[in-house]
């Protein structure tokens, strides 16, 4: 598939963060007009007035209005896969190759994690439609705050096209066993396991809503009675709040069905067979999606947990895994290069492995089971200048680390890199610093301490 990634600072800023390695000359303007922008010259040689407090400073705005003019990844590669044949798709390892129109970037596989996890967070982020907060996150109550649910909204033909394609996306991170970073709420996973939704369900994403269709219901120990339910009942019609907060007819006509004391529970019942269905037409057009790579019918075998973890692996990146993945070159366990690493990523939080993760493999998550990792972590010590800092050729899962000399350097040149930093500046934009200052083994731009 062919997708435009920009132009401009955000194109290098996609190739550089992602660990893509460009290898002819049709990018050199563009990167050019970074480097200059970043205060860099086209050798990479940092101005002496240039210091990492001033990269805190950019201002993510600035750089997307000026470079991301394209549609999202996902929009893009949607089209060109729902109507691919099928049979095409069901792959081991890499269902298609992705081409990053006017880039240098091979997809040796890659190209095409970086694009599966750029995708995944287009879809919660607001880039594409697909998805919603849960009504408890929106509110700031109950479980599943951090969850999504699917767009009830999203109902045009683009979108059916979209969550078909959502499907394939699933279906296939089962297949290669390369897993989304997708937070969906429980209830999304029991649809697609067509296990049947209760009120209990509602009340896990949306708390509001059904202690509302509760209090409505049981009216036995309320000061509410037939002659002031209308006062104390804000609802005077058979309508009812979706998930995104949208009032909307519970029935056909509902607006103009009156909300009575004696038709209370029909409302009730209409209400909540509403809420339980919504997304209906949304999780059929997911389900045949996955039903073009994998037997959909088996999925009623699993429970949602099961399933989940078969699509979206594990949240945590555990350092323990990846030690059971790990394959040393040039260097052995023994070394002591290998044990600072090891420390360093175990005094990581999970969202900096998760940030090392993509760095080293395009993923964000790994599998539940470590078996199904095919491919090895493999760990190279490379001939590079003394306290350096690490590369990494994300096709191969490899992470190539210079020779350090005490152990807080792997921290530092690490956590450095891949923290947030504290000015209005995205996990992006620092994973871009960071892979632009790695290219040209500039340490002392991105840290002012005196290891540096």
């Amino acid at each position: 598939v062919c997708i435009a990634a920009g132009s401009g600072p955000f194109q290098s800023c996609q190739r550089a963060h992602s660990g893509y390695c460009s290898t002819g000359q049709e990018d050199q303007a563009d990167l050019g007009w970074t480097l200059s922008y970043l205060g860099l010259d086209h050798t990479g040689s940092v101005n002496q007035s240039f210091r990492y407090k001033q990269i805190s400073e950019l201002h993510w705005n600035f750089i997307s209005k000026l470079g991301r003019s394209s549609k999202p990844i996902f929009v893009q590669i949607a089209k060109q896969v729902v109507n691919l044949n099928p049979t095409e798709l069901r792959l081991p390892s890499r269902a298609w190759k992705v081409k990053l129109v006017g880039e240098g970037a091979d997809d040796a596989g890659g190209v095409f994690d970086d694009t599966i996890t750029e995708m995944c967070q287009e879809l919660q982020s607001g880039v594409v439609e697909l998805l919603i907060h849960t009504p408890n996150s929106s509110a700031d109550v109950g479980s599943n705050t951090d969850r999504f649910l699917l767009n009830s909204a999203a109902a045009s033909d683009d979108h059916m096209v979209q969550f078909r394609f959502l499907g394939i996306l699933m279906a296939v991170a089962i297949r290669t066993k390369k897993p989304l970073d997708l937070h969906l709420a429980p209830w999304v996973w029991k649809q697609m396991c067509c296990i049947p939704l209760a009120a209990a369900d509602l009340e896990e994403v949306d708390l509001l809503t059904y202690r509302s269709l509760q209090g409505i219901l049981h009216l036995d120990n309320s000061v509410i009675n037939e002659e002031n339910f209308t006062v104390m009942i804000p609802l005077d019609s058979f309508v009812a709040h979706s998930a995104d907060g949208t009032l909307v007819p519970v029935i056909p006509g509902g607006h103009n069905v009156p909300l009575t004391f004696s038709n209370r529970n029909d409302y009730v019942e209409r209400a909540l067979y509403y809420r339980l269905h919504e997304m209906d037409r949304q999780v059929a057009a997911v389900r045949e999606g996955m039903s073009s790579i994998i037997p959909v019918p088996l999925l009623s075998l699993l429970t949602a947990r099961q399933l989940e973890q078969l699509v979206c692996g594990l949240p945590e990146v555990s350092v323990e895994m990846l030690k059971k993945v790990v394959r040393y070159r040039d260097i052995t366990d023994s070394h002591q290069l290998i044990g600072w690493l090891w420390q360093s990523l175990e005094e990581f939080t999970n969202e900096e492995r998760v940030l090392f993760l993509r760095f080293v493999s395009g993923r964000s998550r790994l599998p539940s089971n470590p078996a199904d990792i095919t491919q090895k972590f493999q760990i190279i010590k490379v001939d590079r200048p003394v306290n350096g800092l690490p590369t990494a050729q994300t096709c191969f899962f490899q992470l190539r680390l210079p020779p350090w000399r005490r152990p807080a350097l792997p921290t530092l040149s690490f956590k450095n890199a891949l923290q947030k930093p504290t000015g209005d500046v995205t996990d992006t934009t620092s994973m871009f610093l960071y892979s632009l200052c790695i290219q040209h083994d500039q340490c002392s731009l991105i840290t002012e301490t005196n290891d540096s």
